[in-house]
């Protein structure tokens, strides 16, 4: 926010919504991140369970390479939106992360409507 204040030109946010499809998740992992420390020492509050091509069962965060499963991306760039106010005041750049992630999270629901359901 600072930074597009300071240089007075327009954020333009992009969502996406679908990647999530790509593999399927069985369990989010959160008791097995707290008890190999993940996340006191990297701030991973998940370890996920997931199947994936080729691998078959993934365990962990996604650092082995998979193959996605088919699944429909959408993605939208959404109007720039310009922002007002001193790049030093706090409140300016707060007021704008609102502004920007409010819209952004609406255009995502609005899509993540779109897609078809697995």
């Amino acid at each position: 926010m600072r930074t597009a204040l300071s240089a007075r030109v327009p954020i333009v946010p992009v969502v996406a919504a679908g990647a999530h499809d790509g593999w399927y998740v069985l369990a989010r992992g959160t008791r097995i991140a707290r008890w190999l420390g993940l996340t006191s020492r990297f701030r991973m509050d998940a370890f996920p369970i997931a199947i994936a091509l080729p691998t078959g069962l993934h365990l962990g965060p996604a650092l082995l390479p998979h193959l996605p499963w088919p699944s429909p991306i959408h993605v939208e760039v959404l109007p720039p939106i310009q922002l007002e106010g001193d790049p030093d005041d706090s409140a300016a750049c707060d007021r704008g992360y609102e502004q920007v992630t409010s819209e952004m999270q609406t255009a995502l629901t609005r899509l993540a409507r779109t897609l078809p359901r697995r």
